[in-house]
């Protein structure tokens, strides 16, 4: 594959990949608030059901939105390739398109699979601090919130493409919105 074909199969799946990535994003981010309001802020906090929680939601939401972007992905692929075989009046099986179209499927997949597992990583990266003695399990909790919040905010600004000054509205957009949905499932808990 020359280079010209190489930049032009990943801008394809790039550009498939970016409103996945951010959905799914944003999604994980919002799982993880709800699951720590739900769990580390409650009265009997305990420290191995909030890691379980995190993790095990957080990989199901990974298969559930790695499946369905796979899905939908060969869904367009199949009418796309359809579409052109009878532009072409030819089948196209086996022909550099549709493994091309396979390829990105897969490669958007797999990232939209790994999205929110790594998404919880990164969010729970305060508890090696805990874990280790050096902070308290509140401490990092909370610093677990600002983490996932502030990955809210990078999602809006590196993925919008207009200016500097646009992109960190849409970042502060996106992050106002954890923040309300926090907040929100914060006084949900104080309710029940």
């Amino acid at each position: 594959m020359s280079v010209s074909e190489w930049r032009k199969e990943f801008s394809e799946t790039y550009n498939k990949l970016k409103p996945y990535f951010i959905n799914t994003v944003f999604d994980s981010a919002f799982t993880i608030l709800g699951i720590i309001v739900g769990s580390a802020f409650s009265e009997n906090f305990d420290y191995k059901i909030f890691l379980g929680t995190l993790l095990t939601g957080t990989f199901s939401l990974g298969i559930s939105s790695g499946v369905s972007v796979y899905e939908a992905e060969t869904l367009q692929a199949e009418k796309k390739i359809k579409t052109l075989e009878e532009s072409l009046l030819r089948d196209l099986d086996e022909t550099l398109i549709v493994e091309n179209e396979k390829r990105q499927t897969a490669v958007v997949s797999v990232i939209i699979f790994l999205t929110p597992i790594l998404t919880s990583l990164y969010s729970l990266t305060p508890q090696i601090l805990s874990l280790a003695d050096v902070l308290h399990v509140k401490t990092t909790i909370w610093i677990s919130v600002g983490l996932t919040i502030s990955l809210l905010f990078l999602t809006g600004y590196v993925f919008s493409e207009e200016n500097r000054e646009q992109k960190i509205w849409r970042g502060l957009r996106m992050m106002v919105l954890g923040v309300v949905a926090f907040l929100v499932g914060f006084g949900i808990k104080s309710l029940v």
